[in-house]
């Protein structure tokens, strides 16, 4: 019946927003209650701080506010957030106590908070701490992310440590390897992290936003970045591994081509003279040079370019890209059986790279 389907999704409801925890899911069915969907309800908040915070001595109760900040509770990284040492028994001790920890691997060494709890900690950490205090967390938590390579965790906590700077070089220096393993989402999203005055004080940003907005078809948000980098003077290191601010330019206007080919394949050939044999751009270069001369004649000289792209071994991405130009080569040849076998491999590669729907900047 309709009242009890209604039933079922209520509880379905109370259950996930409770994480099947059995105080909560008691006190969400109560009459009146509302579902603690943002953060614990009056209620649950209540009875969180007087039946278990409550009970604990105060250094344990600092430790959680302190690695509330973090989304898993690993014992060398609540060592470094806290300063302290003996995370790991003393996350075993909690878990044993029943609060609230969620077990995230079989070794009993891993652990996250239930989310009521972990919101209900972080509520407490911004309103019972000196801000300084916070932000010494967030950049400890950085530093040990960025050690172990996980960089997306590590720019969270970048930015909640107010260092604006080591976001930056974050988005710049890894949006490109991202772009490669179709993962370019994920730098797009942190770009919502950053200011206006953010891309004006830290030009490589905007150079790098102006092309992430492009090869994701934001075109307006494109075209405002390319402007502001056009106009920026900056002398410091590019983050991207190009050689200079003019390079980092003249890649920005081989990616998304705002004047069109001809001005695209001048800013390529640019870069490409500008860039070492040993350039992490290198083989982007050569593919976008040979794609260009191609758009101007054709000449089997820009197979050789765009077949030392796609033998480079920098990803799939290229590989794509590179094999796709080399399809359309070879059928403007009438060579159709080598162009539909290089047609396969650019779509092979366009598939492991997760980048099959991509726009690809202003590139046809």
């Amino acid at each position: 019946s309709f009242h009890a389907a209604r039933d079922a999704a209520e509880a379905r409801a109370i259950h996930t927003s409770t994480e099947g925890w059995p105080a909560g899911v008691y006190l969400a069915s109560r009459p009146g209650a509302t579902l603690p969907s943002a953060g614990p309800s009056a209620e649950i908040h209540e009875f969180v701080v007087s039946e278990m915070l409550e009970t604990l001595p105060e250094d344990d109760r600092r430790f959680m506010r302190a690695t509330s900040i973090l989304g898993a509770l690993e014992p060398s990284l609540c060592d470094a957030v806290t300063e302290t040492t003996g995370s790991g028994a003393r996350l075993q001790r909690l878990a044993a106590g029943n609060l609230m920890l969620v077990p995230l691997d079989g070794s009993g060494r891993r652990f996250r908070y239930h989310h009521l709890l972990g919101s209900l900690l972080r509520a407490e950490l911004d309103a019972s701490e000196d801000p300084r205090y916070v932000r010494g967390c967030h950049r400890r938590a950085y530093e040990w992310y960025m050690a172990d390579e996980q960089v997306s965790r590590a720019f969270g906590h970048a930015i909640g440590a107010e260092a604006t700077a080591e976001a930056v070089a974050i988005v710049c220096s890894r949006w490109w390897p991202f772009m490669l393993g179709g993962r370019l989402q994920t730098a797009r999203d942190w770009l919502e992290s950053f200011s206006d005055p953010d891309f004006t004080s830290h030009p490589p940003l905007a150079a790098a936003g102006a092309v992430i907005h492009a090869y994701l078809g934001e075109v307006s948000a494109s075209r405002r970045l390319t402007r502001l980098a056009m106009h920026l003077h900056y002398e410091g290191d590019t983050l991207d591994g190009s050689t200079s601010w003019e390079s980092s330019i003249h890649l920005l206007h081989t990616g998304i081509v705002p004047d069109g080919p001809a001005a695209a394949l001048r800013h390529a050939e640019r870069a490409l003279a500008l860039e070492s044999e040993l350039s992490p751009w290198r083989p982007t270069l050569l593919s976008a040079v040979g794609y260009f001369r191609l758009l101007g004649s054709y000449d089997r000289r820009q197979e050789a370019l765009m077949l030392e792209a796609a033998d480079a071994q920098t990803g799939p991405t290229i590989e794509a890209h590179a094999f796709g130009v080399l399809a359309l080569f070879s059928s403007w040849r009438g060579a159709w059986g080598t162009a539909r076998d290089l047609a396969r491999r650019a779509v092979a590669a366009a598939e492991a790279a997760g980048i099959i729907d991509m726009v690809w900047g202003g590139l046809p």
